[in-house]
């Protein structure tokens, strides 16, 4: 894939993007991305410093799912696991997804387990565009290896296991996903500026 900072073009296009941002003309940005950028991928994918900066450069709303379902419940993603196991937490994903999924122009981060139920995809596309984010396995461990609010790895921090956990959920990534983005070896500003210069291609491609 290509550098994105080196093709002029793509520089050209966000610098006017990012410009529209101080411009009166709110509706600019709108007018090229009419509808939610979702953010999905293996946990250390970048979803959540990707969506946090793509709601800077696009002046929109950011909602990371998993930090909504920790602030309602006042607990951690852990802790939920640990005392109620992963299908309560499943049925409290799946809520908050049917209510962001019901907002507009917003930037949406979610779990890594996600797309684990279609009915979760289904109500994300609705008003949504889905991005995988993707990175090696090797550039995922280094990502998470010092977080331990993982319970899906919870004794198996290891490469050879986040390997397999990603081979068991490639078909149902790849499945849900619009476009897809590796974010391996890239800064975060980058990997935005490769998102939407994509995006904005793709509309360009569709008016013609």
């Amino acid at each position: 894939m290509r550098n994105i900072n080196k093709d002029g073009q793509t520089v050209s296009i966000n610098r006017n993007l990012k410009k529209m941002n101080t411009d009166s003309n709110n509706g600019a940005i709108d007018h090229f991305i009419p509808y939610n950028i979702v953010l999905i991928g293996f946990m250390g994918s970048g979803k959540s410093s990707v969506g946090k900066q793509l709601s800077i450069f696009l002046n929109r709303n950011w909602i990371d799912v998993d930090t909504k379902i920790e602030a309602e419940a006042g607990t951690t993603i852990s802790e939920i696991f640990e005392e109620k196991g992963e299908k309560h937490f499943r049925s409290m994903e799946k809520q908050a997804v049917r209510e962001v999924s019901n907002y507009s122009n917003s930037i949406i981060s979610c779990g890594g387990g996600v797309v684990l139920d279609m009915e979760n995809v289904i109500a994300l596309k609705n008003k949504g565009k889905i991005i995988l984010l993707e990175a090696s396995a090797d550039t995922i461990y280094q990502r998470v290896k010092e977080d331990e609010n993982l319970p899906i790895l919870k004794g198996n921090k290891t490469i050879l296991y986040i390997r397999k956990l990603m081979k068991e959920r490639e078909s149902l990534y790849k499945t849900a996903a619009d476009m897809i983005i590796n974010t391996t070896d890239k800064s975060i500003e980058d990997i935005c500026d490769e998102l939407i210069f994509e995006l904005m291609k793709e509309k360009e491609i569709a008016k013609s």
